[in-house]
């Protein structure tokens, strides 16, 4: 059991979870392919980490990728004594596309391929997990936005891409989550 004051840690459970039924077989043969990939920080670092992979031999393990962005806010003193702290956060699924693929191509492609199917296990295993308290899958709260040709916007369109690489995205926005506390304070 991991310390759930860290949320970050927190998150890469669910993560975990997500990859162990997303990618079955590698997981059994311990596989060093870990799909979907997981990193958390500012956009920025999340930017300048990806970037250097593509410089190495990790080139290809970058995507689909679950980014957790920071900086979130805690908000303690629940008065529920098993909850530690309420946390909104954002999440982005990210996966490779082409830069010439339509809307109807992308959503055939990608989203329905391997975003949609990542959206749906992640809200599942937070659901399923020992360290937050939701009432139902269906019922975890936040707002979700189809990223198609995901990029920094421009007037028409987007003007420049994220993660310097053609992505498709799905961004979640979370109203909210309880994470319980998993650790014994001191007196």
């Amino acid at each position: 059991m991991i310390d759930s004051s860290y949320f970050v840690d927190v998150f890469e459970t669910v993560v975990d979870d997500v990859r162990a039924d997303y990618n079955p077989i590698a997981t059994a043969y311990n596989s060093p392919d870990k799909e979907p990939y997981y990193i958390y920080g500012h956009q920025l670092e999340i930017t300048n980490r990806l970037t250097k992979k593509n410089d190495g031999s990790e080139k290809f393990e970058k995507y689909p990728l679950i980014a957790l962005f920071q900086d979130f806010t805690e908000d303690h003193g629940n008065p529920d004594p098993r909850i530690d702290y309420t946390i909104p956060f954002t999440v982005i699924i990210v996966a490779s596309t082409e830069n010439t693929y339509i809307s109807k191509e992308r959503y055939d492609n990608v989203f329905k391929t391997t975003l949609y199917p990542l959206y749906r296990l992640l809200l599942q295993k937070i659901d399923r997990s020992p360290y937050i308290i939701t009432d139902s899958e269906e019922r975890i709260k936040h707002l979700k936005t189809d990223r198609l040709f995901w990029g920094t916007a421009g007037t028409y369109g987007n003007q420049a891409l994220i993660f310097n690489d053609n992505l498709d995205a799905i961004e979640i926005n979370f109203s909210g989550l309880d994470i319980i506390k998993t650790y014994t304070q001191c007196q």
